[in-house]
């Protein structure tokens, strides 16, 4: 079988049904895909009667020009309106965050109460598994322009603090991916895709819900 590694990394549209495909069973309602891209996958979001997707970045890409749900924003305040979405998403974002607790508080201000965070990030056990993600994270975006200056890549255990200790939200699921032509030949207790879906409380703190 003849298969262009190169045309893998770089096809997107491609990845975003596989990547679909993962999250359906984790999107309800509005969604936010924060860092949306080219709006690949808002598009298959919003081909599902019961969802409602919108996309937001930090620049407008050619393929998201015509995309009514999408907007450009500074990268700091999301411009809608407190608990708007029942579903936030990030898909290989947040690595290039500089400030990654002040994205995913932004991201909680516009959750509704019980609504989830869904993550996927690039993750590791080991030194070697973070040099991996930066460099597949370097070819898998300089076909397209789009390479990052922040490399802020975090091994399991870190990213269950920063949901539960810092931002006291419930990780609900946290699972490793062998996800794209990287996982062919890099093995995973080296270095691997993580899946993370926290739970925003569905009151609020000295609330009882009555």
């Amino acid at each position: 079988m003849n298969i262009n590694f190169l045309a893998l990394l770089h096809d997107r549209k491609r990845r975003s049904q596989v990547i679909y495909d993962i999250l359906r069973p984790y999107l309800h309602g509005r969604v936010l895909e924060m860092g949306a891209g080219e709006c690949y996958l808002i598009e298959r979001i919003n081909a599902q009667d019961n969802l409602e997707g919108y996309g937001l970045d930090i620049k407008n890409y050619k393929q998201a020009v015509n995309f009514a749900n999408f907007q450009v924003y500074d990268g700091k305040r999301i411009p809608f309106p407190d608990e708007y979405f029942d579903t936030v998403l990030a898909v290989y974002v947040l690595h290039h965050v500089k400030d990654q607790l002040a994205v995913l508080r932004e991201m909680l201000r516009v959750l509704k109460p019980g609504g989830s965070v869904v993550l996927i990030e690039d993750s590791f056990h080991r030194g070697i598994g973070r040099r991996i993600a930066e460099v597949y994270d370097f070819l898998t975006n300089i076909g397209s322009f789009q390479v990052g200056r922040e490399y802020t890549f975090h091994p399991p255990v870190r990213w269950m603090h920063i949901l539960e200790s810092d931002l006291k939200i419930q990780v609900k699921e946290c699972i490793p991916l062998r996800l794209g032509p990287i996982c062919w030949i890099i093995p995973p207790s080296v270095y691997f895709k993580l899946l993370i879906i926290a739970a925003k409380a569905a009151t609020r703190p000295g609330n009882d819900g009555l």
